[in-house]
């Protein structure tokens, strides 16, 4: 046989002897644990070290230096396994027994204080004892943020305009200010009142749910792409609630995983920063599309239609039912039927489909009398006409069709076609999209059985406008318009990565509409008309009428 390299076996020491060390690490901890259990009605504290309580080391946690947003990876050995990160420098270490990354950097550098990644205990080395201190919390709450049932339930109520509780830590970072929020364990509430407002560690308001994105690279079409999901509030539900965080969703569907921790950063209150960074859900969106999509420039459209598969499949394993979040969400139905020449129908099936594409009209080639080229303008309503099952679409590929819609989505994803390729390059329509921000009635494009069958009415409300400007292809080009439901209809606000500014209605028709997410609204239910007692019929045979 060949002998060993060198260098390569001294890293197989390396790693055995890291592999020993987390080993007995973790057997001590099961033993630690197997004692208290034992201990039985023994009182708190029996056993612990007289400095869990007490430890002087804890006013060097430097809040601002924390980031949760990134790969919980070791800094030297780039493991993800058994993970502890410095509350005073930020850096993440594996291990914390004698000859760790994490117990070394100790040494080294003289800090202190290390809060393990996965379950949020703090402890103290070299030394090595647990750290028991309820000034901690607000750091083991931004490591994981968790909602209760009572928080998702006034996200979107409105009069939320009251600020929040502001982060803890104090103005230098010392971490002797005051906790933010409710200072409960680290899992706890958010604490009513906790939706509004609020301010981060160096000054800068923020509104939770309402808060930008760090673009890596160029990956803006992920961005508007999560900032629209985000406004679909039966999805935003679940993976903020504790079944879309339980360990099946996290162990078996860790895209889903990913896009609700992402949520969560975004709609916490206690934050240290007014923004997030999608770091962990760009990297699981890369290994589950194969690098189809990473961090550089995409079509959204596209990412959005590979997501919600993803999603759905993902819970289809774990709960192991057909109907989904991402179904009952978005999936309608749409009527199919392909003509022949002379207009006969030569063939009809049931499409489900979880968004519409929308023609636009072809752009002038000319110039007017001004040599200007004067861009078109079209109603979403005129689009829309597509699918009333009368107009026939002309297809050079699958011939003459003809679509109708057979059931509404609760939410509607439309997309608008503004990309075509000829026989040399991409070319982009610029036509304007003109729409109403509320009260978008599809009844036309509804066939009159389903129709006189549709309880929850035809009529949807805009909650998300993704609109693309600038060149095919091109990074930094797509943005998007959100609506704050708490603020009332009138509250929009524009998202540019980590741009966030409020914007009028109005503003919103007079740009490069690219995607959309409509609300269906519930019909009202109609007024019973009661008799009033002065002009009621009196009760008897009914008189005789007149002809």
């Amino acid at each position: 046989e060949d002998p060993e390299d060198p260098e390569a076996a001294r890293k197989r020491q390396r790693d055995e002897a890291a592999a020993a060390l987390l080993e007995e690490e973790e057997r001590e901890e099961q033993e630690r644990e197997a004692k208290k259990a034992r201990g039985g009605g023994v009182s708190a504290g029996v056993g612990e070290n007289p400095l869990s309580r007490a430890c002087p080391y804890v006013a060097s946690v430097r809040r601002w230096a924390l980031d949760f947003d990134f790969q919980k990876a070791c800094s030297v050995s780039l493991s993800t396994t058994n993970v502890y990160a410095c509350l005073v420098c930020g850096k993440y270490f594996q291990g914390r027994g004698v000859g760790t990354h994490a117990h070394a950097h100790a040494l080294e550098e003289g800090h202190r204080i290390f809060m393990n990644v996965g379950s949020g205990k703090t402890y103290c080395l070299p030394e090595g004892y647990e750290v028991i201190d309820d000034t901690l919390n607000d750091i083991r709450f931004n490591r994981d943020p968790s909602f209760s049932d009572a928080d998702i339930a006034r996200l979107d109520k409105r009069g939320n305009g009251a600020a929040g509780g502001e982060s803890g830590g104090g103005s230098d970072g010392s971490g002797n200010g005051g906790v933010g929020g409710s200072s409960g364990s680290g899992r706890g509430s958010t604490g009513a009142g906790s939706i509004g407002w609020t301010r981060s560690l160096d000054g800068t308001e923020f509104l939770p749910g309402s808060v930008g994105l760090n673009n890596i690279r160029g990956h803006d079409y992920m961005n508007v792409v999560v900032q629209a999901l985000n406004r679909v509030t039966p999805l935003r539900n679940f993976l903020l609630s504790a079944r879309g965080a339980r360990r099946e969703v996290r162990e078996r569907a860790p895209l889903t995983w990913r896009l609700g921790e992402l949520l969560r950063k975004m709609w916490n209150p206690r934050s240290f920063k007014g923004h997030v960074s999608p770091h962990e859900f760009a990297q699981e969106v890369i290994t589950q599309s194969k690098k189809r999509f990473g961090l550089d420039a995409a079509d959204p459209v596209e990412f959005l239609q590979w997501l919600l598969n993803c999603m759905h499949r993902e819970l289809c394993a774990v709960d192991g039912a057909k109907s989904t979040i991402v179904s009952r969400c978005f999936r309608g139905e749409l009527k199919v039927e392909t003509l022949d020449e002379a207009g006969a129908v030569t063939n009809a099936q049931a499409v489900p489909f979880l968004m519409l594409g929308l023609d636009l009209p072809p752009q002038p080639l000319f110039q007017d009398a001004l040599e200007r080229n004067i861009l078109p303008q079209v109603s979403l309503g005129s689009l829309l006409h597509k699918y009333n099952g009368v107009e026939v679409t002309e297809d050079p590929r699958q011939g003459r069709r003809r679509f109708s819609l057979r059931r509404l989505p609760p939410y509607l994803v439309l997309h608008m076609k503004r990309f075509f390729k000829n026989n040399f390059f991409l070319e982009k329509n610029h036509t304007l999209v003109t729409f109403p921000m509320r009260a978008l009635d599809v009844a036309e494009a509804v066939t009159p059985a389903v129709l006189r069958e549709s309880a929850n009415g035809t009529r949807y409300d805009l909650v998300a406008n993704v609109c693309h400007e600038g060149k095919p292809k091109a990074a930094h080009t797509t943005r998007v318009h959100v609506q704050r439901k708490s603020e009332g209809p009138g509250a929009w606000y524009e998202m540019r990565d980590l741009n966030v500014a409020e914007i009028l209605p109005q503003m919103l028709t007079l740009t490069e509409a690219y995607l959309q997410v409509w609300e269906r609204t519930r019909a009202a239910a109609p007024a019973k008309m009661k008799a009033s007692p002065a002009i009621a019929a009196p009760a008897g045979p009914a008189p005789p009428q007149t002809q």
